[in-house]
C-alpha cells in the first residue's frame, strides 16, 4: 500500500491537480489503489474515477477511453509490466498525452519493450515508484557482491525486488541471533531490536552484524534501503525511488522520496 502513496506524492510533484486511479482486479493491486485514492485526497487532489479491469487482455482501449472522458491531470496505474505498458501505448495512440505514474512492477524491462519509447515520449512524463537503495557501505557491498554474483545477469543490482528481500532476509537472521533461536514468538521481537537506531553500534552487512551480536553488542543494521523506520503497528517506511526508462533497456533512478514522507502521509489518513 506504501507503492499506492508514493504514487500519489509523485503525482502531486508533477503538478497534477486531478487523477484517475486504475488498478487490475486482484487483491494486491487493489490495495494499492485504495491506498492511491486516499493518499491523492489527503494531498490535496481531486480523483475523478477509480477504474478496475481485467489482467492480460490484449488490449485496454475501453478501459482508456473511460479514463481519457474524465480529462485528469495524471493516471496512477497499478499492474503487471506488460499490462502497463499496453495501457500507456494505447493511451499514446488514442490522443493522450498524460502524467502517469506506476509502481514497481514496471521496473521491468518488459514495461517499456511493451510500451515502446515512442508512446512514453508522448505523455508528459511516465515514471514508475519502488524501493530503492541508499547510497553507503551497506549498498557498496551488495553491489559489489551481486555483480560479482552468478545471478547478475538476472537484474541490475538496484532491482527493488531484489534489494527489499536481501535487507528482510539480513534483518531476520540477526533477529533470530539475537533471540537466540528460531522461535517465531521471540525472534519477531527482535526485528526492531537490530535495526534500532538509538543503538550505537552501526553495521551494514550480515557479516558485521552477527560479530557484533556475538561479541553483546546492541545493532544498528542500516541496510541498502536504508534505515528501518516502524509504524506504531510495525510497518516498515523506507526509501521509494523514482524510477524513468531512457530507452528500452536502461533504467535512470531520477529521484528519490524519503521513507518519514510515505509514512507521515500513512498516518494521515488511518
Amino acid at each position: 500500500t506504501d507503492q499506492g502513496l508514493a504514487t500519489a506524492i509523485q503525482a502531486q510533484m508533477q503538478g497534477a491537480k486531478t487523477v484517475v486511479v486504475m488498478a487490475v482486479e486482484n487483491d494486491g493491486m487493489q490495495m494499492q489503489q485504495e491506498a492511491a485514492v486516499k493518499g491523492a485526497k489527503a494531498l490535496g487532489m481531486e480523483v475523478l474515477g477509480e477504474l478496475a479491469f481485467q489482467p492480460e487482455q490484449t488490449s485496454y482501449r475501453s478501459v482508456v477511453s473511460q479514463a481519457q472522458a474524465l480529462k485528469p491531470d495524471a493516471l496512477l496505474i497499478f499492474c503487471a509490466a506488460e499490462d502497463g505498458g499496453t495501457l500507456v501505448k494505447n493511451a499514446a495512440e488514442m490522443g493522450m498525452s498524460s502524467i502517469i505514474v506506476g509502481a514497481t512492477d514496471w521496473l521491468f524491462v518488459e514495461f517499456p519493450q511493451t510500451a515502446t519509447m515512442d508512446a512514453l515520449k508522448k505523455h508528459k512524463y511516465v515514471a514508475a515508484v519502488g524501493f530503492t537503495y541508499q547510497e553507503g557501505p551497506a549498498w557498496d557491498f551488495y553491489k559489489t557482491a551481486w555483480e560479482k554474483s552468478e545471478y547478475a545477469s538476472l537484474n541490475d543490482a538496484s532491482n527493488s525486488y531484489t534489494l527489499q528481500y536481501y535487507d528482510l532476509l539480513n534483518v531476520t537472521a540477526l533477529a533470530i541471533e539475537k533471540a537466540g533461536g528460531t522461535d517465531v514468538t521471540k525472534w519477531v521481537d527482535a526485528m526492531k531490536s537490530v535495526t534500532d537506531p538509538t543503538n550505537t553500534k552501526k553495521v551494514y552487512t550480515y557479516e558485521e552484524g552477527v560479530t557484533a551480536l556475538r561479541n553483546g553488542e546492541d545493532i544498528d543494521y542500516d541496510g541498502v534501503t536504508g534505515t528501518f523506520n516502524y509504524t506504531d503497528t510495525g510497518v516498515v517506511g523506507g526509501l521509494y525511488g523514482v524510477f524513468q526508462w531512457t530507452d528500452a533497456e536502461t533504467l535512470d533512478r531520477a529521484s528519490v522520496i524519503e521513507g518519514q514522507t510515505i509514512l507521515d502521509l500513512s498516518s494521515k489518513i488511518k
